[in-house]
């Protein structure tokens, strides 16, 4: 019954990180079309999705501290660590669904890294344009932009 719910959960947060993933690449896509209001409806989803994630991340705690507090003694929250000690006592089937479930999530979480650093980069190379563009026309009008003297 626990592996039932926390194959349940598992999906939950593999849809949460799926979606976030695809608010993050729209995220992107605002920034470099200078879309700001793209750019606050992706970081609006971006709010929401990290509120859901929290929430279904508590829930897998939650059902990790049963488990240990059961006859199991898990060493740490991973999942990968409750398979291990699952491995000969679950079907093939059920084992297999949670692996590829956790492999799946660790993959979508590597992307978010990814697809966020890169946003990362991209904002910071949009604030020095714009701290260039305002030094260059708070220096021009301190000099003339004619040569009088010519």
């Amino acid at each position: 019954m626990k592996l039932e719910r926390l194959t349940e959960i598992l999906l939950k947060q593999k849809e949460n990180l799926k979606a976030m993933l695809t608010a993050i690449k729209e995220k992107q896509t605002a920034l470099v079309n200078r879309d700001n209001q793209a750019l606050e409806n992706s970081i609006k989803k971006e709010e929401k999705l990290l509120i859901n994630i929290q929430s279904v991340e508590h829930e897998r705690l939650l059902l990790m501290d049963d488990f240990n507090s059961d006859k199991y003694q898990l060493t740490d929250n991973k999942i990968s660590t409750l398979l291990n000690v699952f491995k000969e006592k679950i079907k093939q089937e059920t084992y297999i669904k949670l692996q590829n479930l956790d492999a799946s999530i660790k993959n979508y979480i590597t992307e978010i890294i990814r697809v966020n650093k890169q946003n990362m980069l991209l904002i910071q190379q949009r604030r020095q344009f714009i701290s260039d563009t305002i030094n260059a026309v708070l220096s021009s009008t301190n000099k003339s932009l004619i040569d009088r003297k010519g």
